[in-house]
């Protein structure tokens, strides 16, 4: 805006079907002279660019989330920052689309104490009808309080907004770790119906070809320990951010196992994770584009 110096208030007004948004700015402390001649500005719409790729998958000991770290605001502007979280209750969420979804996930983990279960006591959950319908209530039930008690909040920080996400909730119920995938959408600042993810799960950018990895080589029905998921989930997130380098980029991983702490894969091993990915890229692509395929079929 020619450096002038505005305060972007008054909201964010979604066109539907334009694929495009309009940006309101206060001048009021702004002198005539120095206003720009137009009071609305073009930007892109964020959804115009898919953002973000995550994925959760079922180990036979626990879950593994994977996230990478691209984030963008309406300006184009791009930084990379921790899409995840954890509480001290045994609950670890990832978040795909605006920022409320973000808040609800985190929000949501802080809304229980430390040992508090939302399953009824008793036998896994899986083996459990009745226990796992009230374990959704209750879960279901959270995210209501929780975007109930926000709402009023943000919507102060941003009037009319409307924005959607999906929200990654790894969490302990009976000493089993169950992964759960929940919508949230606004303005209603709905949260759909929580669904019970029994293998995997991926969410943010839901179209990108990357999930081929996931799909292929993650048979259903054929769980397995969660540290050697570790590769074939990076290589996912990573595919995805090659395959679209607009909207995703970076990674991050956690593992949630049934016993024992939630822990962060640490940035040495992140690195390790990123150097063979790119070779098995390599090593996939040139086995492809071989004259002579067979060599490696031996």
């Amino acid at each position: 805006m020619g450096g002038t110096a505005c305060t972007l208030k008054a909201s964010v007004l979604r066109l539907a079907g334009k694929g495009r948004a309009q940006v309101q700015c206060s001048f009021a402390e702004v002198p005539i002279d120095a206003r720009p001649k137009g009071r609305w500005v073009y930007v892109a719409d964020t959804e115009e660019i898919p953002m973000t790729f995550q994925v959760g998958i079922v180990g036979i000991d626990g879950v593994l989330l994977a996230s990478d770290r691209k984030y963008s605001d309406l300006m184009g502007q791009t930084w990379e920052a921790s899409k995840m979280g954890k509480s001290h209750a045994g609950i670890a969420y990832c978040s795909s689309g605006d920022s409320c979804a973000a808040r609800v996930a985190r929000e949501y983990a802080e809304s229980f104490s430390a040992g508090e279960s939302p399953a009824l006591d008793g036998e896994h959950l899986d083996l459990e009808p009745d226990g796992l319908s009230e374990a959704r209530n209750i879960i279901e039930s959270k995210l209501g309080e929780v975007r109930k008690k926000k709402m009023d909040e943000w919507a102060e920080e941003i009037p009319n907004f409307y924005c959607k996400g999906d929200l990654l909730i790894a969490q302990k119920n009976n000493g089993k770790v169950q992964l759960w995938h929940a919508d949230v959408i606004t303005p209603l600042c709905r949260c759909d119906y929580p669904q019970l993810i029994d293998d995997k799960r991926w969410i943010g950018d839901k179209w990108n070809t990357a999930a081929f990895v996931l799909e292929r080589y993650l048979p259903m029905g054929k769980l397995r320990p969660i540290q050697e998921l570790k590769l074939i989930a990076a290589h996912a997130v990573l595919m995805a951010g090659k395959l679209n380098p607009s909207g995703v980029y970076g990674l991050e991983m956690m593992l949630c196992p049934d016993s024992g702490d939630f822990e962060v894969v640490n940035a040495a091993e992140i690195r390790e994770l990123n150097r063979k990915s790119e070779l098995l890229d390599r090593d996939i692509g040139k086995r492809l584009l071989s004259e002579s395929p067979e060599q490696y079929l031996k």
